[in-house]
């Protein structure tokens, strides 16, 4: 398999496990496919010149996959499945058993994006105490309350 290939089969595994909700977003398997292809095409310049450079194999693949993910990091996704997982385990393992646990996630962004862009969480690195509060008492309205 070609870097090419492997680099498109690892970058649509890494969104469909850590950013299925950009998936949703995109609406439509062109958009996708063509935002997979664009990524990947701009980091082949990096993979020829890391190869020229003497670079192994699995070193292009992991440095082009980081370059290719760095804009889709931190991951709105496993934020608000990391705290359903803590703080509602019966009710993350209910929605995981009955096969809803990503459609509930992403309903959840889309419906509380707002607190994201309130925090900055795209500009965040570790954890943002008063993002987690508020998302809590959201998912504590949603799971407890309904």
């Amino acid at each position: 398999m070609s870097i090419r290939d492997r680099l498109t089969c690892l970058f649509r595994n890494y969104i469909a496990e850590n950013n299925p909700d950009l998936i949703v977003r995109m609406e439509g398997n062109e958009s996708m496919k063509r935002y997979i292809s664009d990524k990947v095409s701009t980091a082949m310049v990096l993979a020829k010149r890391l190869k020229e450079q003497g670079s192994w194999e699995d070193e292009i693949l992991d440095t082009c996959l980081e370059s290719m993910v760095s804009d889709l990091k931190p991951s709105k996704f496993c934020f608000v499945k990391d705290l359903i997982e803590r703080n509602f385990k019966k009710k993350y393992d209910q929605l995981s058993e009955t096969g809803v646990l990503t459609y509930e996630i992403i309903n959840i962004i889309e419906n509380h994006d707002h607190l994201f862009e309130k925090h900055g969480f795209k500009d965040k690195e570790g954890k943002d105490i008063q993002l987690e509060s508020e998302f809590t008492a959201v998912l504590f309205d949603r799971f407890e309350n309904s």
